[in-house]
């Protein structure tokens, strides 16, 4: 069942409205909003590194279509090293990439490396969000309630499961 586009519009609106970290990437790329949500939900109710390695995913997609960069699907470390060659990823933003795809844990567990990956998820929308509109306006990350983050998690994992635009996303449908 494909929802109307105000529906859908609406569906992504609400996300927006109830993260507290991504919902300012709803111009540029809602599937950010969805990725960024998910992986802020998850940081109080399971572990995030999914949905934080989707959301590096979907941004370098994203960086790719932007800049011309011809990427390849599949490989993300092929992608991001074709990015940094292009001069589209400073070093300290491929960190925050790597810290995405290559995240293990190490010392921290549960909600600090959940919370780990949601600041490191908000490092990059806030650069590419800069990128694109020149602002340097102070963006300052949000440490959410658990029970912000319940009631976001309830919506936001229900959502993707079913998001047509999610499906029909190459980067999402392989993770599903």
């Amino acid at each position: 069942m494909a929802l109307e586009p105000s529906a859908l519009e609406s569906r992504f609106t609400d996300l927006a409205l109830a993260s507290a970290n991504f919902g300012f990437l709803l111009p540029h790329e809602p599937l950010l909003v969805l990725h960024g949500a998910s992986c802020e939900a998850r940081a109080a109710t399971a572990p995030a590194d999914a949905a934080a390695r989707q959301f590096g995913e979907v941004l370098a997609a994203e960086l790719g279509h932007r800049t011309g960069v011809r990427l390849p699907a599949g490989d993300q470390s092929v992608r991001l090293d074709l990015l940094s060659r292009a001069g589209v990823l400073a070093p300290r933003v491929l960190d925050a990439f790597n810290d995405l795809h290559r995240f293990d844990g190490g010392t921290r567990e549960g909600r600090e490396a959940a919370a780990h990956l949601v600041e490191r998820c908000f490092t990059l929308a806030a650069w590419f969000f800069r990128a694109l509109t020149g602002d340097a306006e102070p963006m300052n990350f949000v440490h959410a309630a658990a029970s912000d983050l319940s009631v976001l998690a309830s919506g936001s994992l229900r959502w993707k499961r079913t998001c047509p635009v999610c499906a029909a996303h190459s980067t999402c449908a392989s993770r599903r």
